[in-house]
């Protein structure tokens, strides 16, 4: 209880204090900012996909599919969001690679389009803040202050401990790759 006390701030003197709560309270509004503009960017997203497109999505996937294409005001078709409702069958069904890929890409950008939903300056802002919140408690990165009441507790653990996982599962990973390798040869994909 104490060090949870000592954590947040009550050890500092009373302009830290102050300053520690003026970098929690931005810092919530910086999250609150970036999961909104991720939010945004994922509403955004449309695209109403053929039948052909459609090839190997499940029945079920289709009726809504269409259902929300037409309350959309498409004649036909599909629509697609990345919702993940709408989204991960067509990454799981779809026989369309190009389309699989499209929005695998689509997905994985959130919040980095070049739009008034980019968090780039958010992360930028929570990556010093947080800095800034660590060196008041005396701490060179915001790395080293929350590692210190956890099973790591110091930057160097953590890269051991990396270290280590990666050695010993590299073996693994790598007949992976090849399967996937394999797979991909037989669709054309890798040679």
């Amino acid at each position: 209880l104490y060090d949870s006390f000592c954590d947040n701030g009550c050890s500092l003197e009373e302009t830290q204090q102050q300053q520690v709560k003026d970098i929690s309270f931005r810092l919530g509004q910086l999250r609150l900012d970036f999961v909104n503009n991720v939010l945004a960017d994922r509403q955004q997203f449309i695209k109403c996909i053929t039948e052909e497109e459609a090839h190997g999505l499940p029945d079920s996937w289709k009726i809504q599919a269409r259902a929300e294409a037409h309350d959309r005001g498409y004649s036909e078709g599909y629509l697609v969001t990345l919702d993940f409702s709408r989204l991960l069958p067509v990454l799981t069904y779809s026989h369309n690679r190009a389309l699989r890929e499209e929005l695998y890409r689509a997905m994985m950008s959130l919040g980095c389009q070049d739009n008034a939903n980019n968090t780039q300056d958010i992360i930028r802002e929570i990556a010093q803040l947080r800095r800034q919140k660590a060196q008041l408690f005396g701490y060179d990165t915001y790395a080293d202050y929350v590692l210190m009441r956890r099973m790591a507790q110091s930057r160097e653990e953590v890269e051991e401990f990396l270290d280590t996982l990666t050695y010993t599962v590299r073996p693994y990973a790598d007949t992976d790759i090849a399967c996937i390798q394999k797979y991909a040869s037989q669709d054309g994909v890798y040679e």
